[in-house]
């Protein structure tokens, strides 16, 4: 599944959702070598070196169970 993660100053990020869990996702971001691991803390993700995110948008690739996935991982942005 592909994202747009925002980060704190404002900066958009295409990014491809690789695992994830209810609190924890993995991602490859674009142009970028290594993966990073966000964790949710509250409506944010943080990153291992305390980068914050939100996710601005899912784009769904139309495989079983990604509606739920991203319930799941983004309650307040498919609320909004």
């Amino acid at each position: 599944m592909e994202m747009i993660l925002l980060d704190a100053n404002g900066s958009r990020m295409d990014a491809v959702l690789l695992a994830a869990a209810r609190d924890r996702m993995r991602v490859a971001l674009r142009n970028r070598k290594d993966t990073i691991e966000l964790r949710r803390e509250g409506d944010l993700w943080v990153s291992e070196n305390g980068r914050t995110f939100e996710c601005e948008a899912w784009i769904a690739g139309g495989y079983p169970g990604e509606e739920t996935l991203c319930y799941v991982l983004s309650q307040r942005a498919l609320a909004a």
